[in-house]
């Protein structure tokens, strides 16, 4: 975002939105993919294993995400199993 717009560099952001791409290839190559929490999902059991509260408004109701802020990174295994590499990065409220 800080080199697109009129007073970008010419050329930077659409450099960076490539390498950015590239790495992800890169990572799909290993089984690693990235994933993220749609507002308005309710927190549960599951879910707080993959999500790394990073802001939260207090309240009497069930907390839901309200953003998210970056996104999480998943490590497939050939057994199938799941590895979490980074958590979702979310706002929650309980309001």
């Amino acid at each position: 975002q800080k080199y697109s717009g009129p007073n970008g560099v010419g050329g930077v952001d659409q450099q960076l939105s490539t390498l950015r791409s590239s790495f992800e290839d890169i990572l799909a190559q290993h089984g690693i993919h990235e994933f993220s929490v749609a507002p308005g999902t309710e927190v549960d059991v599951e879910l707080r294993q993959r999500i790394a509260i990073v802001e939260n408004e207090p309240g009497k109701a069930k907390p839901r995400v309200t953003a998210s802020f970056r996104p999480g990174f998943i490590y497939g295994t050939e057994d199938g199993r799941e590895v979490i590499l980074r958590k979702v990065e979310v706002k929650t409220s309980s309001q």
